[in-house]
């Protein structure tokens, strides 16, 4: 009669042991990925969507803004005018200066809302690129991406008056640019 396999019964618990201090460290870390990972990836998407707009101006040779919007998916979206840019964002033609698409020919790209972790405030309700891509007035324009974890693991998204859109990971004060 040959000796028995398996494992003892110390063996198990030793295993179980690593297997849980693995877990209690690596659960948090892979957490915070997770969430790094969903604010560099909004504020990725929002800068192209700023350079699709500035670069739009540039070929039409007339302006086209951006603008906050709580329903960008309607047939002809309306700006809400306010800062707070979660609900979501349209790019648009912006031919007459009134800072509103006027149909839904003018809408060049829409974004919905971004996951509610997220929240994205703008120091200003639209950007508008001149035909030359730089800001209407040559006004710089900063968006503020934040999630629960607060200003200190934010992204900013600044766009100086030249119209050249980066990200930025300054030690944000606030989640309000």
């Amino acid at each position: 009669m040959g000796r028995a396999q398996g494992f003892t019964l110390v063996e198990l618990v030793i295993v179980v042991t690593v297997a849980a201090i693995l877990l209690v460290i690596g659960v948090p870390a892979l957490q915070d990925l997770v969430r790094n990972n969903r604010l560099v990836t909004e504020a990725n998407n929002l800068v192209a969507h700023l350079s699709l707009a500035r670069s739009e101006a540039v070929k039409r040779r007339f302006p086209v803004a951006v603008c906050s919007s709580a329903a960008p998916g309607a047939a002809v979206p309306t700006c809400d005018g306010g800062t707070d840019w979660g609900g979501g964002w349209v790019v648009f033609t912006d031919e007459n200066g009134n800072r509103e698409p006027d149909s839904e020919g003018d809408i060049l790209r829409r974004n919905g809302s971004v996951p509610a972790a997220v929240s994205v405030r703008a120091s200003g309700g639209t950007l508008s690129f001149s035909s030359d891509g730089s800001t209407t007035g040559g006004a710089s324009f900063a968006l503020a991406l934040c999630d629960e974890r607060g200003p200190a693991r934010g992204r900013q998204v600044e766009v100086a008056g030249v119209g050249r859109a980066q990200v930025t990971r300054p030690p944000l004060e606030d989640c309000t640019p």
